[in-house]
C-alpha cells in the first residue's frame, strides 16, 4: 500500500484504503476516544481460566496420579536398609563332634548415614563413641568422612563384646543416633594338636576378596586359612537385610520389613577327632624328646582317601583370631622363626630317604628290570669309577622283598641305575614311575597351601644348576636322596596306592556337605587313577613291606593287635649330615584300613624315632572297638 507521503500523491487527496482505515485518528476531543479506551476483557478472562485449569490439572496429577510414587520417594529419606550377617556353617568330625561353631558375641557399629546432620551433633557422637572404643574422636571423624556421610555400610568399632558389656553399651548408647550394638557371633574352635592347620580361621574380608565376592560386604568375615578358606562358599551362608524407620534426626523408630539370612552349610569332615588328638600328642612328645623343632604326621584311609588325622607341629591357637588379635600379637605370630602357620603335612618338602623304595621296587618290577626272584650279593658299597656309593651295612644275598625289608641301598642303586646283571630303569623310567605315583605334583587335597615337591630330571638340573646328569644322580634318586623332595601327603597317597591294589586316590577332608536351604551338597572327590600297576607287581611290594615287620627294620610293629606292613626311612639333608626321621605303614596288611606317615624334622633315624610314634598310635587305634574306627 502506498503512503500518503509518497511522491506523486497530492496533498489533501487520500488514497483508498486497501483493507481498513483507523477512524480514531483526528477524533481527539470529539468524545469518541472513550469508546476506544475500554478494554475487551473477554480474552483475558479466557486466558486466566485456561491457566487455572492447567494448574489444577497438574496439582491433581501430583496429588492423585503420582502421589504413591512420591510417597515412596519420601519414605526413602527415612528408611534405612541394614544387613544381617548369616550364621556361619558348623564344622563337625566324622562322628558329629563339633570342630567349629558360633558362640554368642556382640559388636558396636557406627552407620554414617544415621548420624545427625549438624556437625556439632556429630562431634558429640564421635566423643561418646571414643569413650567406649580404642579410637579417638578425630579418628572416627576421619573414618566417617572417608566413607561418606551418606554411607549405609556400618563401621565396626568393637568386636567380640561379651554379653554383660553389650548390655551396658546398649544402655549407654540408647539415644545416640548412628551407634548401635548388634549380634555378631564369633567362631570357636576345638583344640587338638595340629587341628588349627586343618580348620584355619576367619577374618575381615579384604578389598581384593570383596572384588571377587560381590555378595559380601566390608563387614563380612571370610575364611583365611584351612577348611574355613577352602570351603568359604559353602560356609558363609547368605546375607539378610532389614528395613528400619528412623526420624529426621536419625533415631531408630521401628522395623518395617526384613529378609532373613540363610545359614551356611554344615560340613562333616573325614577327621576322627580322638585319633587326631592321640596322634598329635604322641608326635608332640617325640619331637620334644629328640629336641626337634617340627614334624608332621598323617593317618589316611587307603580305600577312599579319607584323612582321619593330619598333624603339623608346631601349630597355633586359631581361637586367638576369633577373640581379636592386636597388631603386635599378629606380628609376633607371623614372625615366629618356626613358621607356625606352615602346614608341613601338605606344604613341607623334604628328601624322602628310603621310604621311597617301595615305589622304586614297583617300577623295577613293572618294567621287568627285576623279578620276584632276582637276587644280588649286596656288598657294603659299590664303586663306579672314582666314586663310592655306600650302604648302611653288608646285606649279602638279597631279593626285592628282602631289599625292602632291610632297606638295602645297593639293591636299589641297581634297580635305578643298573649294576652287575641288573640293567636298571634309567633316569627317564625312574622319573616316570615317581610321577605315576604322584610325586612332583599336588595331590589335590582340599586344603590351601599344598606344595608340589620336585622330581628332578636331566633337563631340570641343566637349567637350574647348569650341570649335566650323571649316573650318580640316578643312584641317589633311587634311594630317595639327591634333589628329590616330597611332601608327607604325597608319600601317604603313594603308599595308599600300593596298599589298595593300584588305585591312586585323592586325599580329602570333606565327607558330607549338608546345606540348610535344601539344595544338593558338594560330594567328596573320587579316585584319580585306577589300575596303575598289575596285581602281581603290587603284591610283591606289599610282601616286602610285610617282611619289614616280620624280620626287617620295622619289627616293633609285631606288638600291634593287627597285622601290618611298613617301611622306614632316614633322609640326609644339609651340610652337617643331619637326617629326617621317616616312617610309613599300613594295617591290617591283608585288608588295609589305615595308612600312616610320620616325619620328624632332623629327628635322626626313622626306625628309632618315627617308628615308635606309629607303633603307639596304631596300637591305640586298633585297640578301639571297630564301630569307633569306622
Amino acid at each position: 500500500m502506498n503512503s500518503i507521503f509518497e511522491p506523486g500523491n497530492q496533498l489533501g487527496k487520500l488514497p483508498e484504503p486497501a483493507h481498513e482505515f483507523d477512524w480514531s485518528e483526528g477524533l481527539e476531543g470529539s468524545g469518541l476516544e472513550k469508546e476506544r479506551e475500554r478494554p475487551n476483557l473477554t480474552g483475558s478472562f479466557l486466558g486466566v481460566a485456561l491457566l487455572m485449569i492447567i494448574l489444577i490439572g497438574r496439582l491433581l496429577t501430583l496429588q492423585v496420579t503420582q502421589g504413591a510414587s512420591h510417597q515412596l520417594l519420601a519414605e526413602g529419606n527415612r528408611i534405612r536398609s541394614r544387613e544381617i550377617q548369616p550364621p556361619r556353617g558348623v564344622i563337625l568330625d566324622r562322628t558329629g563332634k563339633v570342630l567349629a561353631k558360633n558362640v554368642a558375641a556382640f559388636a558396636l557399629e557406627l552407620t554414617p548415614a544415621d548420624l545427625p546432620h549438624a556437625q556439632i551433633d556429630r562431634d558429640q557422637v564421635y566423643t561418646q563413641a571414643a569413650q567406649v572404643t580404642d579410637f579417638s574422636a578425630e579418628e572416627l571423624r576421619e573414618r566417617v568422612e572417608k566413607e561418606g556421610l551418606r554411607s549405609l555400610t556400618p563401621i565396626i568399632l568393637r568386636e567380640g563384646v561379651e554379653h554383660t558389656d553389650a548390655i551396658l553399651l546398649k544402655v549407654m548408647l540408647k539415644d545416640t543416633p548412628g551407634l548401635r550394638v548388634v549380634d555378631r557371633a564369633r567362631r570357636e574352635y576345638a583344640r587338638a594338636p595340629g587341628l588349627s592347620h586343618i580348620l584355619g580361621y576367619t577374618g575381615k574380608i579384604t578389598e581384593s576378596e570383596l572384588n571377587t565376592h560381590p555378595d559380601s560386604s566390608m563387614n563380612s568375615l571370610t575364611g583365611q586359612a584351612g577348611i574355613e578358606r577352602e570351603y568359604e562358599a559353602l560356609l558363609k551362608g547368605k546375607r539378610g537385610a532389614e528395613q528400619v524407620e528412623v526420624d529426621s534426626r536419625g533415631y531408630f523408630q521401628r522395623i518395617v520389613g526384613a529378609q532373613e539370612p540363610v545359614s551356611g552349610d554344615t560340613l562333616v569332615l573325614t577327621l576322627d577327632l580322638p585319633l587326631q588328638q592321640k596322634l598329635g600328642e604322641i608326635l608332640e612328645k617325640k619331637i620334644s624328646e629328640v629336641q626337634s623343632d617340627s614334624g608332621a604326621a598323617l593317618a589316611l584311609d587307603p580305600r577312599d582317601g579319607s584323612i582321619r588325622a593330619l598333624v603339623s607341629l608346631p601349630d597355633y591357637d586359631n581361637n586367638e583370631f576369633s577373640l581379636g588379635l592386636t597388631a603386635e600379637r599378629y606380628q609376633e605370630l607371623t614372625e615366629n622363626p618356626l613358621k607356625i602357620f606352615s602346614n608341613r603335612a601338605i606344604g613341607g618338602v623334604y628328601p624322602s630317604g628310603s621310604v621311597i623304595k617301595p615305589v622304586i621296587a614297583a617300577g623295577g618290577l613293572a618294567d621287568g628290570v627285576i623279578t620276584e626272584t632276582t637276587t644280588i650279593n649286596a656288598p657294603g658299597e659299590i664303586t663306579i669309577g672314582e666314586f663310592k656309593f655306600p650302604d648302611w651295612k653288608v646285606h649279602g644275598w638279597t631279593d626285592v622283598k628282602k631289599a625292602i625289608a632291610v632297606s638295602s641301598n645297593v639293591f636299589f642303586y641297581a634297580v635305578g641305575g643298573g649294576w652287575e646283571q641288573i640293567r636298571g630303569l634309567g633316569i627317564e623310567r625312574l622319573d616316570y614311575y615317581l610321577k605315576l605315583f604322584g610325586f612332583g605334583k599336588k595331590t589335590g587335597v582340599d586344603l590351601p597351601g599344598e606344595a608340589a615337591g620336585l622330581v628332578p630330571t636331566p633337563e631340570w638340573k641343566q637349567e637350574v644348576k647348569g650341570e649335566k646328569w650323571f649316573l650318580g644322580d640316578t643312584y641317589h634318586l633311587a634311594i630317595g636322596q639327591g634333589d628329590l623332595i616330597v611332601t608327607p601327603i604325597q608319600l601317604a597317597t603313594a603308599i595308599s596306592a600300593i596298599a589298595n591294589g593300584g588305585t591312586q586316590i585323592t586325599p580329602h577332608l570333606l565327607w558330607k556337605d549338608q546345606p540348610t536351604d535344601g539344595r544338593g551338597g558338594l560330594a567328596p572327590p573320587g579316585a584319580r587313577v585306577e589300575g596303575m600297576l598289575s596285581d602281581t607287581t603290587l603284591r610283591i611290594v606289599r610282601a616286602g613291606m610285610r617282611e619289614a615287620v616280620l624280620s626287617g627294620s620295622a619289627r616293633r610293629l609285631q606288638s600291634l593287635p593287627v597285622s601290618s606292613a611298613a617301611k622306614t626311612g632316614t633322609a640326609q639333608f644339609g651340610a652337617e649330615d643331619k637326617t629326617h626321621a621317616w616312617f610309613t605303614a599300613f594295617a591290617p596288611s591283608e585288608t588295609p584300613e589305615l595308612v600312616v606317615v610320620i616325619l620328624i624334622d632332623g629327628g635322626g633315624a626313622g626306625n628309632e624315632v618315627a617308628l615308635p610314634v606309629a607303633e603307639e598310635v596304631l596300637k591305640w587305634h586298633f585297640s578301639r572297638p571297630s564301630e569307633e574306627r569306622r
